[in-house]
């Protein structure tokens, strides 16, 4: 860790009017989370301003009652009909913010994702330069048959590790909970710390379906540096089928 016994840690995501159904348990998990040195940064693509008022609005709330963070909301709009451009948009002007305003660590933290009550300073006592927590999706496997899959990936032999080939995480490879060191991490619970930062930018190659957590971890991996993810942290993943079919 920095000198500081507190790190200044900017917790945050791109968002859209479609995640509106987590919002409420994204706040409360901001409420409850213990770490003092923290503030909350969310980017809005949604066509219309609508939903970044309503953010705005539980924001000041939150700042109110808690002013010793800060809370603000960027509205972009819809800045292209791609998803996956809007993500990678959103991620990196968060990320010129916390390079800006001197941060030690963002904390890109998904609005359908809420970590335990202390798990920032479980992320932060890993002294890590990129460490997640672990969350779930689910993966169609067969016509309405589905498998739970963590939202990381694996080498699941020395011939998928020589030729890239990733395998997404399932429960069982969490136990028992240990750090891990992987070739995937999403971006929906990652401590990112300033100098990753600094060397790595969110990107997404528009002919390829991958989502910009692969071209991260894979940059950050060409740097030189290790990803990380402890199975010991779970957080609550809620997620929706309409955010699936709009192409997040």
């Amino acid at each position: 860790m920095p000198g500081n016994a507190f790190p200044r840690i900017l917790v945050g995501c791109p968002t859209y009017y479609l995640k509106e159904d987590s919002l409420e348990k994204y706040m409360d998990g901001l409420n409850r989370y213990t770490y003092p040195n923290f503030d909350v940064i969310i980017e809005d693509n949604s066509p219309t301003p609508e939903y970044s008022e309503k953010i705005n609005v539980l924001g000041k709330k939150w700042e109110a009652a808690h002013p010793e963070h800060s809370f603000r909301v960027i509205y972009s709009g819809q800045t292209s009909p791609k998803a996956r451009e809007r993500l990678v948009n959103g991620r990196n002007k968060i990320r010129e913010i916390a390079l800006k305003e001197n941060y030690d660590y963002f904390l890109s933290l998904e609005q359908d994702v809420v970590l335990p009550d202390n798990g920032i300073e479980q992320l932060l006592a890993h002294k890590k330069e990129i460490m997640s927590g672990t969350y779930f999706t689910y993966r169609e496997t067969a016509p309405k048959q589905y498998a739970l899959v963590v939202v990381a990936g694996k080498y699941a032999s020395p011939a998928d590790a020589q030729n890239e080939i990733i395998s997404m995480l399932n429960i069982f490879d969490l136990l028992p909970s240990r750090t891990m060191e992987l070739p995937l991490v999403g971006l929906g619970c990652v401590l990112i710390h300033r100098p990753v930062l600094e060397k790595v930018t969110f990107r997404y190659d528009p002919l390829q379906a991958a989502c910009d957590d692969i071209y991260f971890c894979d940059d950050a991996n060409k740097q030189g540096i290790k990803v990380y993810l402890d199975s010991g942290i779970l957080c609550a993943h809620y997620f929706n089928d309409a955010m699936k079919k709009a192409g997040f």
